[in-house]
């Protein structure tokens, strides 16, 4: 049968009941007040929104609609969802294929037309843009230019495709523009940084993903993103996952609503009641189908079977089940586990998924007790939301760690990328759920494109009025308690090498009166440590306010230890901040005031673990709530030992990859050559091998 679009998570009428229990209507009497229009429908993004999402209600005709840019895969322009075509007429007015389809990272052969063969893209875009009656994006009346930098068959891209692609945007009058791409570098005289920082300075607001390289540790930070005036975005995982709601009825008449996540997020194909086998009768079964099922297992083609997750991989579960004739799975989650998308590759059933550890155990409660149960698959798919309460508003562990190597704040705000439910390519599938750092720098391009739709493009804003946007952004984010994607530290705020800023609050940033500058404070290491630093308050508002200052402490954690990479435990020592004024200072209304902070580092801190303290300034006014993101670091990072010295540096034969530790000749044709083999354990801006005559 044919899978419809999913529908929206929930009614209109249920959003605005939910906003309102939540003590929200307030806030949306001030969107209203400020030109911005609650759209009666469901963001299924993330609260960052409050469940909605914006549009902009301005009677300047001057200023256009907001255009963003996107460098990726390409755009699905055909997709209901974005426009369905290609033209000055359509959602994606425009565009070009910077590389060709065929690009391998050297060949280009550009042309006319971004379609996406890839579906990255097509899911960036949705992020940002998508509108229809099922699917809403962040700033869905937005128009779209897309710039493919990918091929169909290689997965990768150059520095210069991109650069060219950010060059080409700039001069088609780009207003925002979002690269969901990166890789590790650290430095912000990298070329491609360079590029986008120079192109903010032509009024031009640029987002870029901070990398998915979590597991690497600190400095980390990614290639572009390290543009000194370029938005740098951490992932944040999602506060509910997006799936489908089936009704389970127990033969006694208990009825329970019970919603399963597949990665593939097109839905079973089944319609009515499916009734239930469980292949253990014990709710806490280590290995429950890890092993062959009993001889007397009946047909399992006529169930829906549930199988409790953990002790082995889903796909070993999944043979085991379609070796008795298993058609569709559900996987129920087991206590204090994150739940997952199942992803199995080379699925051997017709459709397998996710289920909570609650709705498992209900179900094999009623079967155990002798009763037994159906599952009612509705006719059309309903869309819904489950909790993500262990790792909802956390930061993502894959998201990458700062600083840069120049000590930057890096990335500098956080953004939903964890299970982001947005469009792919008709072809395959038309929605998804994706997770990757990625999927963060759609939210924030999609709250810079709602902002210059309320105070003009970049004609009008130009490069200070960009750079106020960004330490807009800053101010508004709200620092997350330390996840290590088990479990949630209530006491530890997670350090701001990897959160940044924290959350971002699209409602602070567009409806705020205050505006501070600096955006974030940079102390610098100890051997260039930079203890004091001026705060300027810009108060647009018609009253006067008085602004009371605070210290918030996140976690100091250090860079390295022995035979380790990751970041290391959290040293319970915090940096001390002097206030001068001490307390608080009152700001006249429409004017501006100053204050300054003094910084002590932490005390009986080593060095050599080089560890990174951070914390959050935060300013508190009776109706306003912001904050500036500090950090430095207790060490000297000139004197990091860079290289890896036990074993390298070392020549290699090309041909044969053997090592080469004694004297050799090598013809320097065909294959007879050698390669150069090297470690760092730190960046370094810049590597140079020298080939010098013997004598």
């Amino acid at each position: 049968m044919s899978i419809p679009p999913p529908s929206s998570f929930v009614t209109a009428n249920h959003l605005l009941e939910a906003l309102t229990m939540a003590g929200l209507d307030d806030r949306l009497s001030v969107l209203s007040a400020e030109g911005i229009e609650v759209t009666p429908q469901v963001n299924i993004t993330s609260m960052v929104f409050f469940g909605a999402s914006f549009t902009i209600a301005s009677d300047d005709e001057n200023i256009p609609a907001e255009i963003a840019e996107l460098f990726d895969t390409g755009i699905d322009y055909n997709h209901p969802s974005l426009g369905g075509g290609f033209g000055p007429e359509f959602k994606v007015v425009g565009g070009a294929d910077i590389v060709g389809d065929n690009y391998q990272g050297t060949n280009f052969s550009p042309d006319p037309d971004p379609y996406d063969c890839g579906g990255h893209g097509t899911h960036v875009a949705g992020i940002v843009a998508a509108e229809d009656k099922n699917f809403i994006g962040v700033a869905p009346k937005s128009k779209l230019l897309a710039y493919k930098v990918f091929g169909c068959i290689y997965d990768g891209t150059g520095e210069d495709a991109l650069i060219q692609a950010f060059v080409q945007a700039c001069e088609d009058g780009a207003d925002v523009i979002n690269a969901s791409i990166g890789g590790p570098e650290g430095f912000p005289e990298d070329a491609w940084a360079i590029a986008s920082s120079r192109i903010v300075q032509q009024g031009v607001f640029v987002a870029i993903s901070a990398g998915n390289s979590g597991d690497r540790g600190l400095f980390y930070a990614s290639s572009g993103a390290t543009g000194v005036d370029v938005m740098s975005v951490a992932s944040i995982a999602n506060e509910e996952y997006f799936a489908f709601n089936t009704e389970a009825i127990a033969g006694n008449g208990t009825k329970r609503d019970i919603p399963y996540l597949q990665s593939g997020v097109e839905g079973f194909k089944l319609a009515g009641p499916v009734p239930v086998y469980v292949t253990s009768l014990d709710k806490f079964a280590s290995n429950d189908a890890c092993t062959a099922l009993p001889e007397n297992t009946p047909d399992l083609s006529e169930y829906l079977v549930v199988v409790r997750r953990g002790d082995c991989q889903f796909n070993i579960k999944e043979k085991n089940l379609v070796d008795k004739g298993a058609t569709y799975i559900w996987f129920y989650n087991t206590l204090k586990t994150p739940i997952v998308y199942p992803n199995i590759e080379e699925s051997v059933s017709l459709g397998y998924a996710m289920i909570t550890q609650q709705d498992g155990e209900f179900i094999v409660e009623q079967i155990a007790n002798g009763g037994n149960v159906t599952v009612n698959f509705p006719h059309e798919l309903q869309g819904v939301g489950v909790s993500n309460t262990l790792t909802g508003r956390k930061m993502s562990p894959f998201t990458s760690w700062g600083p840069s190597f120049e000590a930057q704040i890096k990335s500098e705000i956080g953004a939903p990328g964890g299970y982001i439910y947005s469009t792919i390519p008709l072809k395959q599938g038309s929605y998804a759920v994706f997770s990757g750092t990625s999927m963060a720098p759609p939210y924030i391009a999609g709250i810079a494109t709602l902002y210059m739709g309320k105070f003009g493009s970049r004609q009008k804003l130009g490069y200070a009025g960009v750079l106020e946007l960004k330490t807009r952004m800053m101010a508004s984010g709200t620092l997350v308690n330390w996840n290590d994607d088990t479990k949630t530290d209530p006491k530890r705020l997670a350090p701001v090498p990897q959160q940044d800023a924290g959350y971002v609050n699209a409602l602070k940033v567009l409806t705020y009166k205050t505006t501070l500058s600096p955006g974030k404070l940079e102390l610098n290491d100890t051997a260039n440590f930079q203890p004091e630093h001026t705060i300027t308050i810009q108060n647009s508002g018609q009253q006067e306010v008085i602004y009371t200052f605070s210290h918030e402490v996140a976690g100091t954690v250090n860079t390295f230890k022995r035979g380790s990479k990751v970041p290391q435990t959290f040293p319970p020592t915090f940096a001390t901040l002097q206030f001068s004024p001490p307390q608080n200072i009152t700001i006249l209304a429409r004017s501006s005031g100053t204050f300054k902070i003094t910084f002590t580092p932490p005390k009986n801190l080593k060095t050599n673990p080089l560890p990174v303290y951070s914390g959050k300034v935060v300013l508190t006014s009776y109706e306003e709530t912001l904050s500036i993101p500090y950090q430095g670091i207790h060490g000297n990072l000139g004197d990091v030992h860079i290289w890896e010295t036990e074993q390298f540096p070392m020549l290699a034969s090309y041909r044969t990859g053997e090592d080469i530790r004694e004297p050799f000749t090598v013809s320097l044709t065909g294959g007879d050559l050698l390669t150069a083999v090297f470690a760092n354990n730190f960046g370094t801006p810049e590597i140079r091998w020298d080939v010098v005559a013997e004598n």
